[in-house]
């Protein structure tokens, strides 16, 4: 356990990150906040830690995923609200100021981790980012090969991903746990194939794919760890 750093998010009026702490001690923790909550209701934080820890909690935590709908309070484009940090913070701020919950899940779109691999997309006024289904970057087996992992630093959505992450977690504060979301290796070489195609490829072309895949997941485990 690391306490200056946590103690450095404390004074910054940041939540530290929970695997910054002792399992046992988080335990104790959520049994002591689980017997605290039968007679008084929880906060959101300790709500989600009781949970977390398989303790009873006062109510069931709760997620709105209100996500890109909540665009709709500030009058938010699309594009902007995907492409800017700053802009996707204010809104999914209004969605939980608006609706509330325990659990903020920065949902932005299904495209970040293969935008930054070269696949290009499309940016609607009115709808979520996608690919440009007419030019997938594996256009056949042989290109599931031209895949390589991307360094993180080199990246241009998932580096406005993790800014996305660091606004929230200090406008949020310790109301509410805030969480990322990262799509998985599957996911991403989907965008990049598309679905139908891919899935096809894992019974006729396995290793093609699971080739990528790994080449994949060592680029989003460096994401994660940002």
């Amino acid at each position: 356990m690391d306490i200056r750093r946590i103690a450095g998010s404390v004074m910054q009026g940041l939540l530290p990150p929970l695997g910054e702490f002792p399992a046992p001690l988080m335990k104790t923790v959520a049994t002591a906040a689980s017997l605290q909550g039968k007679v008084i209701p929880h906060f959101s934080t300790e709500r989600v830690i009781t949970t977390l820890f398989h303790k009873e909690p006062d109510r069931v935590p709760v997620t709105t995923i209100m996500c890109s709908a909540a665009r709709q309070i500030l009058g938010i484009s699309f594009p902007e609200f995907s492409q800017s940090a700053e802009k996707a913070a204010d809104v999914f701020m209004a969605g939980y100021e608006f609706v509330g919950g325990d659990v903020i899940v920065l949902l932005w779109d299904l495209s970040v981790e293969a935008g930054d691999f070269g696949q290009e997309l499309v940016f609607p006024l009115d709808s979520t980012p996608r690919p440009n289904y007419d030019k997938p970057l594996v256009q056949g087996v042989e290109d599931y090969y031209m895949i390589r992992p991307i360094p993180y630093e080199s990246s241009v959505r998932m580096k406005e991903f993790v800014r996305l992450c660091e606004l929230m977690a200090k406008r949020v504060g310790f109301r509410a746990i805030v969480g990322g979301f990262v799509f998985g290796p599957l996911g991403v070489l989907s965008m990049m194939r598309g679905a139908e195609k891919m899935f096809k490829d894992c019974v006729t072309n396995r290793k093609a794919v699971i080739h990528a895949c790994a080449a994949i997941n060592e680029t989003l485990l460096e994401f994660v760890q940002a």
